[in-house]
């Protein structure tokens, strides 16, 4: 019994700090077992390869040629040549254990190859982020900033991420957030290097995403205050100058039938009929600044009087209460499109009811046309169908 015992503690002892190591190695990572992973991964492919090829070049050479020059020269080729293919082997490895982590400017290639199909700097950020964590064999890599935000792959449970600053002319842009596999896995001044190289990449995608955002912010504001400043613009034409000049038309013409002298008369008639022409020329140009239905009716009865006065096709307009309380620009841009949809439905379509609707919905003015071909009693059902339906989006936040 006491032998057994002793037996079982040294068994123990002999055992134990192997299976130790083994449980750190595995659970914890010591000695970056990853690493040492791939690398017995190449050992075994090429120990088997050289016995494969030793054993088929000894075969060959005891069968054709035993013992002489030509077989040991073909030894020799094959061990060259298993020499030679061991860097392949490793490199093939390593990409599909690691990636390109140990190899910035390959992560660098991959990742600008992947970048000329964006056609803007938010298109160009999602697809930098996705080809960063597939180029480093990451389950997570994101870029968060206030202009963009970017985000692939889901992040490790309780393994945390490294965060790289990404630097624009001196300025803080935002932050590369690169997913760990582990909590303990080893970072490596060429995955560091890797990292850096693509945050610089990163900061300047998002230098210019916040440049196209502050340039359009900056246009909806002109648009807005171009449109806010020609509706009292109007109405001083419309109200003060336009009702001043057909005043004076007015006068002349009293004027030129209280006349005496025949030439005289012609001479005003003509500058007043000048004058009215010049109070046309005005009211057109008032027209055009701003629609004089959008300041006496509202959009809402604007869109509603585009479909007035029509009993074939019948017509009906639909709009919320919402679109009462848009910006001046998005209610000229509405009536706009409204009205060019509307005429082309009733030349082009043979549709028996129109339908117009106008609905506020996440912050963006929808304008729907619907045209439908009514049914003919001596038609077929199967013959019947929808003549047109024109659907148009505009609007603004």
């Amino acid at each position: 019994m006491q032998r057994l015992l002793t037996d079982l503690l040294m068994v123990a002892g002999l055992l134990g700090p192997p299976a130790g190591i083994a449980v750190a190695m595995l659970r914890h990572g010591l000695y970056d077992i990853e690493v040492v992973l791939g690398r017995a991964i190449v050992f075994t492919l090429l120990s088997g390869l050289v016995l494969g090829v030793y054993l088929a070049v000894v075969a060959g050479v005891g069968t054709l040629a035993p013992g002489s020059l030509g077989g040991t020269a073909a030894i020799a080729v094959a061990a060259l040549l298993a020499a030679a293919g061991r860097g392949a082997v490793q490199s093939a490895v390593d990409r599909l254990l690691f990636g390109h982590r140990h190899d910035p400017y390959a992560v660098m290639a991959r990742v600008g190859r992947h970048l000329a199909p964006a056609s803007e700097p938010v298109e160009a950020m999602h697809l930098l982020v996705d080809e960063l964590r597939r180029a480093l064999r990451l389950p997570y890599a994101a870029f968060t900033g206030p202009a963009v935000t970017a985000t692939s792959g889901t992040p490790v449970p309780g393994a945390g991420w490294r965060i790289v600053p990404c630097l624009a002319l001196g300025r803080r842009v935002g932050e590369l957030h690169l997913g760990r596999r582990r909590a303990a896995e080893p970072w490596t001044a060429q995955q560091r290097a890797a990292a850096e190289e693509v945050a610089a990449r990163a900061a300047t995608l998002a230098y210019a995403a916040g440049l196209v955002e502050d340039v359009a912010r900056s246009r909806a504001h002109i648009v807005a205050v171009r449109e806010e400043e020609r509706r009292p613009l109007r109405a001083d034409l419309h109200d003060g100058v336009g009702h001043s000049l057909a005043g004076t038309a007015h006068q002349l013409d009293a004027l030129a039938r209280r006349a005496t002298d025949s030439g005289l008369a012609d001479a005003i008639r003509v500058v007043r009929d000048r004058l009215r022409t010049t109070v046309g020329d005005l009211r057109t140009v008032v027209n055009g600044l701003r629609p004089a239905v959008l300041d006496q009716l509202g959009l809402n009865g604007a869109l509603r009087e585009l479909l007035a006065g029509y009993d074939v096709p019948t017509c009906r307009c639909l709009v919320t209460a919402a679109c009462a309380e848009l910006p001046a620009s998005v209610e000229v841009a509405a009536y706009a499109i409204a009205a060019e949809a509307v005429g082309n439905a009733l030349k082009h379509s043979a549709s028996g009811r129109l339908t117009l609707t106008a609905q506020v919905t996440a912050g963006f003015l929808v304008l729907t046309i619907e045209g439908q071909r009514l049914r003919h009693p001596a038609t077929p059902p199967r013959g019947c169908g929808p003549a047109q339906h024109e659907r148009t989006r505009g609007g603004g936040r």
